[in-house]
């Protein structure tokens, strides 16, 4: 090792003169603009060539603008679901000014904001029905759809009643029975084709024969 108080000119030709012998390292890795770097992402290894963005733009500047605007390593998919992938830099302005789905109505339970005011949406994974904690934001939505005792929705079929997701599929099938006159539960406006090909649209009259 050199003595500490020796000083040197950097070895890559920046300008810089008079560094500490133990700072040289550190002058390359973090400061020098001349100095050659790649991507540290183990996918990328893109060589981040010296002044860019801007003339004496230092390693640290270079990664940090490769990072965030160019690596493809660094895409993450549009929170709003529009398919796109966005580079971190650009993910605000998507998000209030180009994904299509900026002015969508939330999907959250009870929600009544539109994703314009897209700030407001929360990534937690505790349901706001029931407050079970769940793993991730996927878990929750599945919670949502097949598990939560206290989600409920109106019956998209308009048949009056209000029915948990998770038994939806239960109550068109018990409206199905009721078209045959097996049981007065369930959606009383599910329909069905015939099962026998016919193109009979008409429930199931009382007094029918077999």
């Amino acid at each position: 090792s050199g003595d500490p108080d020796w000083q040197m000119t950097c070895s890559k030709k920046c300008g810089k003169e008079r560094i500490p012998c133990d700072e040289m390292e550190d002058h390359l890795l973090r400061e020098c603009p001349e100095v050659h770097i790649k991507c540290t992402k183990p996918m990328c290894q893109m060589e981040l060539l010296p002044h860019i963005p801007v003339a004496g733009a230092t390693p640290v500047q270079r990664q940090l603008h490769h990072v965030t605007s160019v690596c493809r390593e660094s895409l993450e998919p549009c929170p709003l679901d529009c398919k796109m992938e966005l580079h971190p830099k650009d993910k605000d302005r998507h998000l209030k000014n180009v994904c299509p789905n900026r002015t969508k109505k939330c999907k959250w339970p009870r929600c009544e904001q539109t994703h314009e005011d897209w700030e407001h949406i929360s990534y937690d994974t505790i349901c706001g029905e029931c407050g079970k904690d769940n793993a991730s934001v996927p878990d929750l939505m599945r919670h949502l759809r097949a598990s939560c005792d206290k989600f409920s929705v109106d019956c998209p079929m308009e048949c009056g009643d209000r029915i948990k997701v998770k038994e939806m599929t239960s109550h068109f099938q018990a409206g199905q029975s009721a078209m045959l006159g097996e049981t007065q539960d369930g959606c009383q406006t599910f329909w069905t084709p015939c099962p026998a090909g016919q193109q009979c649209k008409d429930r199931p009259s009382d007094d029918r024969t077999v």
